[in-house]
């Protein structure tokens, strides 16, 4: 992926200038890393509910993981929220605010948000909220030229 940015071009007197558009090959900015960890969340409630379509996940979570836990069976949390019958709905998930962004480790950048959650285990005789601040560390990798989420945990 290429992105036309302008070039900051260093002047003699200690100050820099904006220069003419360039081409860059860009690593993975904060707005587009976001944009996935917010999509993913969105694709959420088809993929811890009925229908229960870890397939949902697909354009947001790549091979890796991540992606292995969702469709792993019978253990796999899909598969064990299906068996028992149980799913989640999500009321609010939002960064709160990001922490770090770090593209130094080339092919697995990594984004570190505090987030901020609210969602509700249902099932028959099951109702439990639960409502969290935690931080978490998400890492993407690049997967038909599209940066997708390999993994995340809580840091």
């Amino acid at each position: 992926m290429f992105l036309l940015t302008q070039a900051v071009v260093p002047q003699m007197n200690g100050t820099a200038s904006v220069g003419s558009p360039s081409l860059f090959s860009t690593s993975l900015g904060e707005s587009e890393a976001r944009s996935v960890i917010e999509s993913w969340w969105n694709a959420r409630s088809r993929v811890f509910a009925p229908p229960y379509d870890p397939q949902a996940a697909n354009e947001y979570v790549c091979s890796g993981p991540l992606w292995d836990d969702l469709n792993k069976t019978p253990d796999g949390p899909v598969s064990w929220l299906k068996a028992h019958d149980h799913y989640y709905t999500y009321q609010s998930t939002q960064i709160e605010r990001v922490i770090s962004l770090d593209n130094a480790t080339g092919d697995r950048p990594s984004l570190v948000v505090s987030v901020k959650s609210s969602d509700v285990l249902q099932g028959p005789g099951v109702y439990k909220p639960s409502s969290s601040t935690s931080t978490f560390r998400y890492t993407f990798a690049k997967e038909g030229g599209k940066w997708k989420i390999w993994d995340y945990d809580k840091v």
